[in-house]
């Protein structure tokens, strides 16, 4: 059999997918051309937008001039200033002379109206504005009545007693918009006033006298109450047809002015290139496939049998041979595998007999930590029940004293011979009263630490009052203030001796904590309440909280601040244990202002 180099295959078809760069640079090259197609139109754009607004400007800062003229002169020339203005500026509709009182004192005009002089103007927003003290007012947009044409007016006071009103004919904006034309001899700017009306507008002069907005255009939408001034924009114009361009705000009066192309007609060209370039691609594509195809002929059937027998042995099958093939490179890799299969051969028995060591060392491992955490308990436990013995110490001392008390005075009454019926009697009933409580007190411990094999329903308020009646005189004793916020009244099913035994827990900690630092006026809260999904059980202390150094390290096993006095580091992990693990609710710790404070939620 021929041997054939496979890498002079790979080669071969590697020349034949040489292509993908090219589609790549393709792509990369239709992409700039986009990219620089819209920098040149945008550019374009830009010229003429601030050609315009220079215009507009120009307009309305050439009518302020006019007004200050008209100001300066009119005192001294009087109607005769009036009649040339009209005329002469072409702009200029009308002119009309305000008294004080918003009558009209004199006017000019050139179009046809029904002025008279004695008019009351007094109720023009222009003669209010100036009633109002400003010294000069430029007027919304609005239709004239005589010329049925966008106007605008120009109003300042010329004196105390004399306002001037220029009327303005805006014709000049949509005269000024037809020169600039588009490729396809559409009309590219459109002026607009800040209420969103056209003010001119080429193709379409009826939008100007229906009062037509585009406040509702995608354009205003999308772009203008967005504030993109200034930046090359695609939007949809009223007809919904797809535009390019931009817009900007006229210095003056806050024009929009509007400068756009069709989109479709500027990029036609574009198109055109691109969907050349996709049939080349195409093209590409099918001649990839079908160069694919012959690979996996010729190159990748080969190493589908070697794959196969690969798996095979992959799969346990050892004994399985790989033939050899007439490619070099697969000789040498089928070379190599079969070394490999040796070695792996030798592996797989090493690693059954290490498999069978460590499943071994694992049950050792299990049987220790289960070891270790009966251990935990135990110690816990036993730590538990010291505190227990120092509080029944405690609860028992003043009965024990008083018994021993009144069994001392009863003696020395008996020896003295002062003693009668009555007396003895009464001195008996203390002393079994004082044993009750005795008996009422281990009780009450007995019961506090039976454990409870199911849940039963109870509420914060009973647990509370339970947990008291074993430390509260302890506590109280020290002259630690216990501060009760029970606002949880509400049943739950819990484990309720489980659950004291954390609450005892917590309380003596923060007893501990008051304690040890000496804080004066000490305190223990303990507040509950009910929010929508679980109940809440705080309690807390003044004792400054715990170091953020170690809040992380609080729930730890072993870990605790009270090694010097004995501390296990068991209490919290195994409240933490029941809380989260028996009764499935969370324990947690912060800090306020006062100091820490642990959150049962439940």
């Amino acid at each position: 059999m021929k041997k054939e180099s496979f890498k002079s295959k790979i080669l071969l078809y590697f020349i034949l997918f040489a292509t993908v760069p090219l589609m790549i640079g393709s792509f990369v090259i239709l992409y700039q051309m986009y990219q620089t197609k819209k920098e040149s139109i945008f550019h374009k754009h830009h010229q003429i937008l601030k050609q315009v607004e220079w215009e507009s400007d120009k307009i309305v800062l050439h009518i302020e001039e006019i007004g200050q003229y008209v100001k300066k002169q009119y005192l001294r020339k009087k109607h005769n200033l009036l009649t040339g203005l009209p005329v002469v500026q072409k702009n200029i509709s009308t002119v009309l002379i305000l008294d004080k009182n918003g009558l009209l004192k004199d006017y000019s005009t050139n179009t046809k109206n029904n002025l008279f002089k004695g008019y009351d103007l007094s109720n023009s927003k222009y003669f209010l504005a100036m009633k109002d003290g400003q010294k000069d007012y430029w007027s919304k947009v609005y239709l004239s009545q005589a010329t049925s044409k966008p106007s605008i007016s120009y109003t300042l006071r010329i004196d105390e007693f004399n306002i001037a009103v220029l009327v303005i004919n805006l014709d000049a904006l949509n005269n000024f918009a037809k020169k600039f034309i588009s490729e396809d001899n559409s009309s590219m700017v459109r002026i607009i006033d800040k209420d969103g009306l056209f003010l001119a507008h080429p193709e379409n002069p009826k939008y100007i006298h229906e009062r037509k907005h585009i406040l509702n255009s995608d354009i205003y939408k999308r772009f203008i109450s967005k504030d993109y001034k200034y930046q090359p924009i695609i939007f949809g114009n009223l007809e919904e047809v797809s535009q390019i361009g931009v817009f900007g705000i006229t210095k003056k009066l806050n024009w929009y002015v509007i400068v756009k192309e069709r989109y479709d007609f500027i990029f036609q060209t574009f198109d055109n290139l691109m969907w050349f370039i996709i049939l080349f691609i195409a093209i590409l594509i099918l001649s990839s496939i079908y160069f694919s195809i012959k690979l996996a002929k010729s190159i990748l059937k080969p190493l589908e049998i070697v794959s196969l027998k690969m798996s095979e042995i992959a799969h346990g099958k050892y004994n399985k041979n790989i033939e050899k093939s007439r490619y070099l490179e697969l000789n040498i890799l089928i070379s190599n595998f079969k070394l490999m299969q040796k070695r792996i051969f030798n592996r797989e028995n090493k690693l059954k007999e290490f498999n069978e060591n460590l499943e071994l060392r694992v049950q050792n491992e299990v049987k220790k930590n289960k070891q270790q955490q009966l251990l935990m308990v135990q110690q816990s436990r036993l730590a538990q029940m010291g505190e227990m013995i120092s509080m029944i110490a405690h609860q028992w001392r003043q009965p024990l004293n008083a018994i021993s008390t009144t069994s001392i005075s009863l003696n020395i009454k008996a020896r003295l011979g002062k003693t009668n019926n009555d007396y003895i009697l009464n001195q008996t009933d203390k002393i079994c009263q004082y044993s009750n409580h005795l008996s009422t007190t281990i009780e009450d411990f007995r019961n506090f630490f039976k454990s409870n094999k199911k849940m039963e329903e109870v509420t914060f308020s009973q647990l509370i009052t339970n947990v008291l009646n074993i430390v509260e005189v302890s506590i109280t004793n020290k002259n630690i203030k216990i501060i009760q916020d029970l606002n949880c009244l509400e049943k739950f099913q819990t484990y309720p001796n489980e659950l004291k035994q954390v609450i005892l827990n917590l309380i003596k900690n923060s007893e501990d904590i008051v304690l040890e630092k000496n804080i004066q006026n000490p305190f223990i809260k303990i507040k509950s309440y009910k929010d929508e999904n679980s109940h809440n059980l705080e309690i807390s202390d003044n004792g400054g909280g715990v170091p953020y150094k170690i809040i992380s390290k609080i729930f730890d096993p072993y870990f605790s601040t009270k090694k010097q006095k004995n501390g296990t580091g068991l209490g919290l992990y195994m409240s933490k244990t029941i809380i989260e693990e028996h009764c499935g609710g969370k324990l947690t710790v912060s800090n306020n202002k006062d100091g820490a404070v642990f959150k049962i939620t439940l």
